[in-house]
C-alpha cells in the first residue's frame, strides 16, 4: 500500500546546542521560526543532528518538532514535506 505521511506536529521544544528535548530516532524534522515551518529535515538520529552550531539552519530561538520515520523511508517524507510546505530555509542559502 502507500505509505501515509504524519500530519506536522507543532513546534515541541526549542533548539540547543546539546539536542535537549529530542529522542535518539530517524525521522524527519521541523524547524519552527515565527510560528511557520522554515526548514525540513531527515536524521537517521535526530538528538545529534538537530542541534545549534551543527545545522546551517537551526539557530538561537528557533523551535523544533519531528516525527518518526524509519529510515527506508527518511528521503521520501523529506521529499514529500518540502514539496508541501516549501519552507525558505530548503530554498536558499541560510546563514
Amino acid at each position: 500500500g502507500l505509505h501515509r505521511f504524519a500530519p506536522v506536529p507543532p513546534p515541541k521544544v526549542e533548539a540547543t546546542r546539546l539536542g535537549e528535548g529530542l529522542p535518539n530516532v530517524s525521522g524527519i524534522y521541523f524547524v519552527w521560526s515565527d510560528d511557520r515551518v522554515v526548514y525540513v529535515g531527515q536524521s537517521r538520529r535526530l538528538c545529534g543532528r538537530c542541534i545549534i552550531g551543527g545545522h546551517h539552519a537551526i539557530g538561537d530561538g528557533d523551535m523544533l518538532s519531528w516525527v518518526e520515520e524509519p529510515i527506508g523511508q527518511l528521503k521520501y517524507a523529506e521529499a514529500f514535506y518540502i514539496g508541501v510546505l516549501k519552507p525558505e530555509r530548503n530554498f536558499s542559502l541560510y546563514r
